[in-house]
């Protein structure tokens, strides 16, 4: 009011409704609160400050957390692409259809696809194992006859007849021919290899036809039937017979049937000779007497394919016959027909 004295100061058009930062009188000093002032100001500052860094901290932990939420999720799925889940039983069943359980040269899968009996190795009964039947002979594995003939399947292989061919003639060379391809590609199984054991006669099998070969370097010969071929490496120091078509093997000592020198017996008996080299209980030895001369025959036992060895001797030197895998029953008849046709020339 005019005329009044007061000390508040007027508010003009210009001035702010609040004090951002107060005013710091001109005489202010440490000991009339000047100080006291500025103190505080710088506090309120500091206190923003902290809070900031607060904050800050704050939102680093919030997004380390989420950075290792991320990386373990995908740690976790490239270890499924790398390992994936193992499902119990899966591996023991395919390995279950592929196995044979009854041991009859079929896989349990196949089995299943010709509904043959995959714990009976002889689903027919008739003397021949199912995979034998499938894989060598050609036989119906759930027949007993498969021709119909009224001999089962085993009679008619074991005497050198077809089991799929209803006929008074024997099978023919191209068809025995197969046969001992497949025994040597497939093997043979049970009961075949008791079957065929049964008629140990070779010509039931053999076919009477044969070719004689004649060895210059040793001067012996041998006859050998149409389902065997001959082949002879250094000028005939060593010879072998394999199945006729069949590709050769590498080496001639791995053929069938290999003659090659077995040694000298000098001053000993052929008998006396075979017991220093092949003595022991996994040899068997027997001495026989064929075409007026002494032979020993030896069979190698145990294994899963031994020999058998038929040892001839002609003054110092001794011939061997052998056979590379006495495990194969149906080769047997033809081992026997060679060694028996066995002969030195005078």
């Amino acid at each position: 009011m005019p005329g009044s004295e007061y000390t508040t100061e007027q508010k003009t058009e210009n001035s702010p409704d609040y004090v951002v930062m107060p005013d710091i009188p001109d005489n202010a000093s440490p000991d009339n609160g000047g100080g006291s002032k500025l103190t505080g100001g710088l506090s309120g500052t500091r206190g923003k400050f902290w809070m900031l860094i607060g904050a800050g901290v704050i939102v680093l932990a919030i997004l380390i957390s989420l950075g290792y939420l991320l990386f373990t999720q995908q740690t976790e799925s490239v270890t499924q692409n790398e390992a994936p889940e193992i499902v119990v039983g899966k591996k023991s069943d395919v390995r279950s259809q592929d196995s044979d359980s009854d041991n009859d040269g079929l896989n349990n899968s196949d089995e299943a696809v010709l509904a043959t009996d995959v714990n009976n190795s002889d689903s027919d009964s008739d003397g021949l194992a199912d995979g034998d039947e499938v894989h060598v002979y050609g036989s119906d594995p759930k027949l007993i006859d498969t021709d119909g003939d009224t001999f089962n399947d085993s009679q008619e292989v074991s005497r050198g007849y077809s089991p799929k061919i209803n006929t008074h003639e024997k099978a023919s060379d191209s068809e025995k021919q197969t046969w001992l391809a497949n025994i040597v590609k497939y093997g043979i199984h049970e009961p075949t290899i008791s079957a065929l054991k049964s008629q140990p006669t070779p010509e039931s099998v053999v076919s009477s036809k044969t070719s004689v070969y004649s060895n210059g370097f040793y001067n012996y010969s041998i006859e050998y039937p149409p389902e065997l071929e001959i082949r002879e490496e250094q000028s005939g120091q060593i010879a072998a017979l394999k199945i006729a078509g069949s590709e050769p093997a590498e080496d001639i000592a791995q053929e069938l049937f290999v003659i090659a020198l077995a040694g000298t017996k000098e001053t000993l008996s052929l008998k006396e000779w075979a017991e220093t080299q092949y003595s022991g209980p996994s040899h068997e030895l027997v001495e026989l007497t064929m075409n007026g001369e002494q032979v020993i025959q030896v069979r190698e036992k145990g294994g899963e394919c031994g020999q058998d060895k038929t040892f001839f001797a002609k003054n110092n030197l001794i011939i061997s016959v052998t056979w590379n895998c006495n495990t194969l029953a149906p080769l047997e008849p033809y081992y026997q027909a060679i060694v028996e046709s066995f002969l030195f020339k005078s």
